[in-house]
């Protein structure tokens, strides 16, 4: 691979839960999705910035134009600052979009520094089904999830070219979740454990097989491992959900997924 196609997205960091975060036993810098070299950094954990400059091929600081947060727990937000700081050209221009939970900005523990809300174009809070609309050919749908107290939203993206993709954020698993996501080319699902933990709000692989059959992507990813899932195998884990005419993989760190031949090139 020489190049990046021209609607991708690069798994910046795929761990999940604090002590995977906290030991880097697998990267936490979130998503990167560009499209026709636009990019929206999602999730920017701790590591985000590293991870965007050990890219290869390169990706260009210059290239963001969107920071989108689905809610602000450390291992989604620690980078948030530092992203939107290179998506302002230091702070110096007056540029770019943010889209975060409406807790995100509480002004009692605001987790985006005052100086760069100001230096955003766009600074806006996410409302439940309301599209919107990053530039022409891209626009955002937001859906409530439940995950421990904060606000937190699953997201579909709406792409050139009819590409529409999905990403389940932190959450519990609950009835109508997977029709939210129903008509997704691509699905990213943050799957946390290997198997049901009552009382936490995290999907585990046992909720992955109904969520795929109802929302039935072509692609479907699974993210955002904890421990457990990292050790029993999540490669392992993910090969009872294929069958045909849907893949499923789980990602690795750094992997490049092409989203108009909904496959992975990297």
């Amino acid at each position: 691979m020489t190049d990046y196609p021209l609607q991708f997205l690069r798994f910046l960091g795929t761990s999940g839960g604090r002590f995977t975060m906290l030991h880097q036993e697998r990267a936490s810098g979130g998503l990167w999705l560009q499209s026709r070299g636009s990019a929206a950094v999602i999730d920017p954990g701790p590591g985000a910035l590293v991870q965007i400059h050990r890219a290869r091929p390169q990706l260009a600081l210059e290239a963001i134009n969107a920071l989108l947060l689905t809610h602000r727990h450390l291992d989604h937000s620690t980078d948030v600052n530092v992203i939107a700081e290179a998506m302002t050209g230091g702070g110096f221009k007056n540029q770019g979009a943010a889209v975060l939970p409406g807790d995100a900005l509480d002004e009692s523990e605001p987790i985006l520094f005052a100086y760069l809300q100001r230096r955003i174009r766009r600074l806006l809070t996410w409302e439940n089904t309301q599209p919107v609309t990053l530039r022409r050919d891209t626009t955002v749908t937001p859906h409530l999830l439940i995950h421990h107290g904060v606000e937190c939203y699953g997201l579909i993206f709406d792409l050139a070219h009819g590409t529409r993709l999905g990403l389940i954020s932190d959450t519990r698993f609950f009835p109508g979740l997977p029709a939210l996501f129903a008509g997704c080319t691509t699905l990213i699902v943050n799957v946390t454990f290997s198997k049901q933990k009552p009382g936490y709000d995290h999907l585990s692989f046992d909720d992955l097989g109904p969520i795929l059959e109802e929302a039935a992507p072509r692609l479907a990813i699974a993210t955002h491992f904890g421990r457990g899932a990292l050790r029993d195998n999540p490669d392992e884990l993910v090969r009872r959900f294929r069958k045909e005419g849907r893949e499923v993989l789980a990602a690795a760190d750094g992997m490049v997924v092409d989203l108009e031949s909904h496959r992975r090139v990297q």
